[in-house]
């Protein structure tokens, strides 16, 4: 064989037959249509999720700043509390004063009592001496045989 026969050759199995030539790009574009379908599938699913984790965190923000609580509302907090601290101050301020003067009429009852029962027993001190002196009195004027009865006459 010659050179150029060689050469036509090598050349003519190099080149692979055209219908060889096209089941190969078939396959690769088969391979290329389930790297591509794979690749869609997970960029959907990406998506997917993207799209429900944003939705989440708009409805949590949303709320969140539904249920925050404004300057205003704070404000009107504060009002109230001082308006309740005030009224329950002067309940306790009225409770105490009412219960001073309770207590102030019980010292004055208690003293008046204290000073009634020191006037009763000087009484009673004087009744008993006086008790005494009449007894004294009857012994010494009705003799040691006395009638006893504290009577004179018949």
């Amino acid at each position: 064989m010659t050179p150029a026969a060689a050469q036509a050759r090598a050349l003519a199995q190099a080149r692979p037959d055209p219908h060889e030539r096209i089941d190969g790009l078939r396959a690769w574009l088969t391979q290329l249509d389930r790297r591509v379908s794979v690749l869609t599938y997970v960029g959907a699913a990406m998506a997917v999720l993207a799209l429900a984790a944003a939705t989440v965190a708009l409805v949590l923000t949303l709320q969140l700043r539904g249920d925050a609580a404004t300057k205003d509302d704070v404000a009107a907090l504060r009002d109230q509390l001082s308006g309740v601290q005030q009224s329950a101050t002067q309940a306790a301020q009225s409770s105490v004063r009412s219960l001073d003067q309770r207590l102030t009429d019980l010292q004055n009852e208690v003293d008046r009592i204290s000073t009634s029962q020191r006037t009763t027993r000087r009484e009673l001190r004087v009744v008993q001496g006086d008790i005494k002196e009449l007894r004294s009195q009857v012994s010494s004027a009705g003799g040691p045989s006395g009638t006893g009865t504290g009577r004179s006459g018949p």
